[in-house]
């Protein structure tokens, strides 16, 4: 029975992971940036109905129901324009009740987060997570910028954050990027942290999101925006990734 039990366990890993390779093969351009709103607010509507999938606050760990997929939705504030756009996308969230994490960088370089302060209290305030979106792998000294960061971001929001995101640079020191998942999930509760949303400290089955990018560099949405994947594995947590730059009304 157990030999039967470990053939069968087998042939589900091999039929997910075909299933998966076909579903990325049929995906489809959908729209390039700048989407309409109305895109993202369709996904989200469409989930909220769904009998397979639930969304869930950020930070939560399960859904009400165990038996739906769990999906999470996060936005990424990564430039003076995202931070410029995000209320109209959050005015989506709030209607709609959608508790989404949203992610601050500290670098100062597109953005002060201190001067949209009060904006992001508010949200706060309204059960949204607000969190740190580090760029200290760029830095050699990658664990002390990690807490140059942590401290930064308290002062400026008068906070601490319970949660972080890495901001993604392509290839750019992908190494040392790596290095870092590897070694923060030993020491972030030194920093005050809860969790992560980094690789090796939540995964997902997909992430869905609005910066692919095409051989002439232009953004664009696959149509797994329009009608969200279902696959026949179950219990799946599921990420939904947005950078409210590439969105407009």
């Amino acid at each position: 029975m157990v030999q039967l039990n470990n053939v069968w366990s087998t042939l589900k890993t091999i039929f997910t992971f075909y299933e998966f390779q076909r579903y990325l093969r049929a995906r489809r351009i959908y729209h390039y940036a700048p989407y309409p709103l109305k895109i993202y607010e369709q996904c989200l509507k469409s989930l909220k109905s769904s009998p397979s999938h639930q969304l869930v606050p950020f930070l939560a760990y399960e859904g009400i129901d165990r038996e739906r997929d769990r999906v999470f939705v996060r936005h990424d504030v990564d430039t003076q324009q995202c931070i410029k756009n995000l209320p109209e996308t959050m005015e989506i969230d709030q209607r709609l009740k959608i508790e989404a994490g949203i992610y601050l960088r500290v670098d100062d370089e597109e953005y002060s987060a201190g001067d949209h302060r009060d904006m992001l209290l508010r949200y706060r305030e309204q059960e949204f997570e607000i969190g740190l979106h580090s760029l200290c792998y760029t830095k050699e000294d990658y664990i002390q910028e990690f807490q140059r960061e942590t401290e930064k971001f308290k002062s400026l929001m008068g906070f601490q954050p319970r949660s972080f995101s890495v901001h993604g640079l392509g290839s750019f020191r992908l190494e040392t990027r790596t290095k870092f998942y590897q070694e923060i999930i030993h020491c972030f509760h030194q920093f005050g942290y809860d969790t992560g949303d980094i690789p090796t400290l939540r995964t997902y089955k997909h992430t869905i999101h609005d910066c692919h990018l095409d051989a002439q560099n232009r953004r664009f949405l696959y149509d797994d925006f329009l009608c969200f994947p279902r696959f026949s594995s179950k219990r799946k947590r599921y990420l939904i990734l947005t950078h409210p730059c590439y969105w407009k009304v």
